[in-house]
């Protein structure tokens, strides 16, 4: 019997991997769940961390740039669907992981503020900012680009920024 359990185990498995292939691996398992799912498959549900360990899959992918590169749009496809599902529900995990992506994936560059920042803000309108999320953008951002996202959100009159430092 093959079920969800089953499935998430084995895409975890694939996430802990050192292989630079397993975001794909990971990512075609996903979407085998939802193929079983969507032609009846009782046993087999696609849920939050299901999507949560493709994500972490692409987020710790090692290998050469086109590896990556690879992981990246992966995981950019699996984090929009999460946006656009009506079942799923993001949890701070799931956003602290996509930005996690983005620190390992997209290299050293400048416009990295440019990728975290949407993802802040739709975490911090659903309230879900956190120690993790936190953590992450602490690690990813420089001081002045932490202040800098903190400020767009908090000018936005955004009702959950209070979960941000002050001193932040």
């Amino acid at each position: 019997l093959v079920d969800t359990i089953a499935f998430n185990a084995t895409i975890s498995a694939w996430a802990k991997s050192k292989k630079p292939d397993k975001a794909e691996k990971a990512h075609s398992l996903l979407q085998k769940m939802a193929d079983l799912h969507n032609t009846g498959d009782s046993n087999v549900t696609v849920d939050i961390v299901s999507y949560n360990t493709v994500l972490n899959a692409c987020a710790f992918t090692r290998g050469g740039a086109e590896d990556k590169k690879k992981a990246l749009l992966i995981a950019e496809d699996t984090f929009r669907r999460i946006q656009e599902s009506k079942d799923l529900a993001p949890q701070e995990l799931t956003y602290a992981t996509m930005m996690k992506a983005y620190t390992n994936l997209a290299g050293n560059r400048e416009d990295k503020i440019d990728m975290i920042r949407p993802i802040f803000a739709e975490c911090a309108e659903r309230g879900l900012v956190g120690n993790m999320v936190l953590k992450e953008i602490r690690y990813s951002l420089s001081e002045d680009q932490q202040k800098s996202l903190f400020e767009s959100v908090t000018k936005v009159g955004n009702t959950n920024a209070g979960r941000i430092p002050n001193d932040w």
